[in-house]
């Protein structure tokens, strides 16, 4: 784990740790880590794993996946959770993890992300060929510049669409667009859902 990690998980403990680990319900978030879990497991057959990266204290969601048979896995930075290391683990570049995922999905992290190019990197490398990613997550898309959520201090990288492909191609990802989410919202973020696919290995 890099050393701005190990500080934005010093900086997160606590947040949510009443409700760590408690019911699919535990907050907003949890209903469209749901619906992107299953964007990744439908893509990926539900027989190759999916990745919710940074799920918070919605741990159970990749839980109850797998009590339905459909192979969902977590993980997180901070410090208190209860990991199993096998369905709900710590983040880390752990070569175990290396081309096993068909899918990985997060719900408002990306724009957390002090390092975003290696990150994007890792999940080249944790992906199966051709997987899939599904996120949610700010950008000037979305926002002008003056937006609450663009100067937001805990929001470290903000993507413009052209920089956001620049990623996608320094990374081995093509940007195919949104797809719309189930879920009634008026945050437009919220609203669409950016889908990605890699399509060679960096």
């Amino acid at each position: 784990m890099s050393k701005d990690l190990k500080d934005v998980s010093a900086l997160y403990d606590g947040i949510y740790k009443e409700t760590a680990n408690e019911s699919v319900d535990v907050n907003f978030r949890s209903a469209y880590q749901l619906e992107l879990l299953t964007l990744a497991l439908l893509a990926s057959g539900k027989k190759t794993p999916c990745l919710d990266f940074g799920c918070g204290p919605n741990s159970s969601v990749a839980l109850m996946l797998n009590k339905l048979g459909m192979p969902a896995q977590c993980c997180d930075i901070s410090n208190y959770y209860p990991y199993d290391n096998e369905v709900f683990f710590r983040h880390s570049a752990d070569a175990r993890w290396h081309n096993r995922f068909g899918g990985v999905v997060s719900v408002d992290v990306i724009e957390h992300l002090g390092d975003t190019l290696d990150t994007w990197l890792y999940f080249n490398r944790i992906l199966k060929p051709n997987g899939v990613m599904y996120h949610i997550f700010p950008t000037t898309i979305h926002y002008g510049l003056d937006h609450h959520y663009i100067t937001n201090a805990f929001h470290l990288c903000i993507f413009s669409e052209q920089s956001l492909r620049l990623l996608c191609d320094k990374t081995g990802f093509e940007f195919r667009g949104f797809v719309p989410s189930k879920i009634p919202s008026k945050d437009p973020t919220l609203q669409q859902i950016f889908h990605f696919e890699k399509t060679r290995e960096v």
